[in-house]
């Protein structure tokens, strides 16, 4: 079950203040039970500029942390790993998808619902 993102705002910090080009797509938080205090988000993110831009950083309202994430596979073993930046390639996409990039929302004050409105900055 997922919670789908009506209204996401992804914050694209590089250089500038705000990255122009960078667009999302699918965006979706997986929907746990109602005890669950970490879940993850997952979408595209599409960068149309001509130069590369990095994500670096995420806020959320309704966690009390947000980190990027990624799964790597060290020693035969699978696992999640905290990541400082994902670079989103000139004129290409990045999926952050379960099994590899994604958001970690860390401490969530209530239990997420399903078609309920999130953003993410």
């Amino acid at each position: 079950m997922k919670l789908l993102l009506t209204a996401i705002a992804i914050g694209i910090y590089s250089l500038v203040a705000f990255a122009e080009g960078m667009m999302v797509h699918d965006a979706y938080i997986r929907l746990l039970p109602p005890s669950a205090k970490t879940t993850g988000a997952f979408l595209e993110l599409m960068n149309h500029s001509d130069k590369d831009i990095k994500l670096i950083k995420a806020e959320s309202d309704f966690a009390k942390k947000v980190e990027i994430h990624n799964h790597i596979t060290k020693d035969g073993m699978m696992k999640m790993v905290e990541v400082k930046e994902l670079v989103v390639p000139a004129g290409k996409t990045v999926a952050m998808k379960p099994g590899s990039y994604h958001i970690m929302l860390i401490g969530l004050k209530k239990p997420l619902k399903e078609n309920q409105e999130a953003k993410i900055k």
